[in-house]
């Protein structure tokens, strides 16, 4: 029974980290990172369909909301006439469409994570998902494997990336045991965006003026409704 929905995992978390990817070299960050946001949109309808999860009108709204607040956060300015431009600029822009797509995958794979974790443990499930996705990735990538150089250079940060990764899914696949997909993914896109504007301002030295500030409120409400 783990087989078929395994193997469909694997390819999906491929190919869509393959576009991802894609999507970061053809775009700006700003513009193709809080599409991201959308995830639970497409979460809601998915988990509807293939787990028959049903999320009540109020939870519709609170994810309705954090996208609102996704695309406030992340408008070019300030303004009503400018946070609907972004539709426009979206529908126009390769990367951002890719990007569109990734949050399509990414809102099944946590779907197919839920159906996996009924026939084996979160440790197994783990190693498979990992191991799969390795050899797929070798297969692919045979002809780059050549450079080790570049690989040995950036192996420190290569390493953390691949630790926080790893802790990450963890929680995410204990996470999507305890709850709706739906409800997991919109907590964790507002997270992520929150912390974004945090980590931002921490690291980067990046401004926390009134647009950031009003997009984690209007976030941290759209949570508080699906809670």
């Amino acid at each position: 029974p783990y087989f078929v929905p395994g193997l469909i995992l694997v390819l999906i978390s491929v190919i869509s980290a393959i576009i991802f990817l894609r999507s970061l070299v053809l775009s700006d960050l700003s513009l193709t990172i809080p599409l991201l946001s959308l995830t639970p949109i497409f979460s809601s309808f998915f988990s509807y369909l293939i787990l028959n999860e049903t999320l009540k009108k109020i939870e519709y709204f609170g994810i309705l909301i954090i996208v609102l607040g996704t695309l406030i956060l992340y408008a070019e300015k300030f303004e009503i006439k400018s946070i609907f431009k972004s539709f426009k600029v979206i529908s126009l822009n390769l990367g951002a469409r890719l990007m569109i797509l990734v949050s399509v995958l990414w809102s099944i794979t946590p779907i197919f994570d839920k159906i996996c974790l009924n026939y084996t443990s979160v440790n197994m499930h783990g190693l498979i998902q990992s191991f799969g996705m390795l050899l797929f990735l070798l297969i692919i990538s045979r002809k780059d494997l050549t450079n080790l150089n570049k690989i040995y250079k950036n192996s420190g940060l290569i390493i953390i990336t691949l630790c926080v990764g790893t802790i990450a899914t963890v929680l995410q696949f204990y996470s999507v045991l305890e709850n709706y997909v739906a409800i997991m993914e919109a907590i964790k896109r507002t997270l992520g965006q929150t912390c974004a504007v945090l980590f931002g301002f921490l690291i980067f030295k990046k401004k926390i003026n009134l647009q950031k500030i009003v997009g984690v409120i209007i976030l941290s409400t759209g949570v508080f409704f699906i809670l």
